[in-house]
């Protein structure tokens, strides 16, 4: 069972439309979009993260952020 996200929807949709479809990794760029002839729809491929911690003092701090 997958954890419960810790985005809220609207912030998932943001990050989505943003990325224009695509990873925001700059070494992937990867669609993050593909399509199941099976089943005729898209599939999301990608995932929401934090590239600067949630809380203060985790992994990758920056005070300026």
């Amino acid at each position: 069972m997958k954890p419960p996200s810790k985005f809220s929807y609207q912030t998932k949709f943001t990050i989505f439309i943003e990325s224009r479809l695509y990873c925001a990794n700059p070494a992937c760029r990867k669609p993050l979009t593909s399509y199941d002839e099976e089943e005729s729809k898209t599939l999301l491929q990608g995932e929401a993260c934090h590239i600067y911690p949630a809380r203060d003092r985790g992994p990758r701090f920056d005070a300026a952020h």
